[in-house]
C-alpha cells in the first residue's frame, strides 16, 4: 500500500507541475497575443504617399470623419517639421464631400518635391509615425514605380507600436497601431535593400521567448527530479 501511495504522489507532483507549466506558458502568450493587436477596422487616419511622379509627389491626409481646420493645419505641420518634406498646392476640403451625401470626411492634399529620397532609396515610415501618433490607428500608403529598388520595413512590433505590412508591385500599405504614444523616437531597424523587407521584433519579445524556455526547462526538471525520488523510494520499499 506503501508503494501505491508513493506512486500515486509522485504522479499528483507530476501532474502539478506540467498543469502550472500550461498555465504559465497560456498566460505569457495571452499577454503577447494582447501587446501586439492590430486594428482591423477603419483607421483614425489615413496617409498616401504617392512617388511615381517625376516632377513632384502628391501627398493626401484623410481622416475617416470632419475634423477642424486647425487639427488639420497642425497634423500638416507636424508631418512637414518631422520630414522635412516642402509643401505646395496644399488644399484642406471637407464641404464638398459634405455635400455630395455620402459620409463626410476631411482631407489634406499637398505637393511635395522628394518624398522617398533617392540617396537612401528608403521608404521614410517613422517620421510619419511620429507626426501623427496621437492616433491608435493609423494607416501609410506608399505608391512608388515598380521597377524601384527600396528599403522598406516589414513587419515590426515593440512596446510602443505594431506595424504590418501588405506590400505588392509599387504599392507599400502600412498599418500602425499605437499602443504608447510616449516615444519621441522610435529607432526603427534599416530594412534589407532592393524592394525586400525586414521582419524584427524588440527584445521583449526575445525574452519573452527565451522565458517560456526557461520555465519549460525547470518545469522539466522538478519533474524528472521528482520522479526519481519517487521511483527510488519506491524501489526501497520493494526491497
Amino acid at each position: 500500500m506503501n508503494v501505491i501511495r508513493r506512486t500515486r504522489a509522485g504522479l499528483h507532483v507530476l501532474v502539478l507541475i506540467i498543469s502550472v507549466l500550461l498555465l504559465l506558458i497560456l498566460h505569457v502568450n495571452g499577454n503577447a497575443q494582447n501587446n501586439q493587436t492590430t486594428s482591423t477596422g477603419m483607421p483614425d487616419v489615413l496617409i498616401i504617399i504617392n512617388a511615381q511622379g517625376a516632377n513632384g509627389h502628391w501627398v493626401s491626409i484623410t481622416y475617416p470623419k470632419l475634423v477642424s481646420r486647425s487639427v488639420a493645419e497642425g497634423d500638416l505641420s507636424r508631418l512637414l517639421a518631422s520630414t522635412k518634406w516642402s509643401a505646395a498646392n496644399t488644399n484642406i476640403s471637407d464641404g464638398s464631400i459634405e455635400a455630395s451625401g455620402s459620409n463626410p470626411m476631411t482631407s489634406v492634399d499637398f505637393l511635395t518635391p522628394q518624398a522617398v529620397d533617392p540617396n537612401t532609396g528608403a521608404i521614410p515610415l517613422e517620421p510619419v509615425i511620429l507626426a501623427f501618433k496621437g492616433y491608435s490607428n493609423i494607416e501609410i500608403d506608399y505608391l512608388v514605380p515598380q521597377a524601384s529598388s527600396l528599403r522598406a520595413l516589414g513587419n515590426y512590433d515593440d512596446k510602443y507600436v505594431a506595424i504590418t505590412l501588405d506590400h505588392g508591385d509599387g504599392a507599400y500599405k502600412y498599418k500602425i497601431h499605437v499602443k504608447n504614444s510616449g516615444f519621441d523616437r522610435l529607432n526603427l531597424p534599416l530594412p534589407d535593400i532592393n524592394g525586400q523587407t525586414a521582419t524584427t521584433k524588440n527584445g521583449k519579445s526575445t525574452s519573452r521567448t527565451v522565458g517560456i524556455i526557461l520555465i519549460t526547462i525547470v518545469a522539466i526538471m522538478v519533474a524528472a527530479f521528482a520522479f526519481l525520488l519517487t521511483s527510488k523510494s519506491t524501489r526501497r520499499s520493494r526491497q
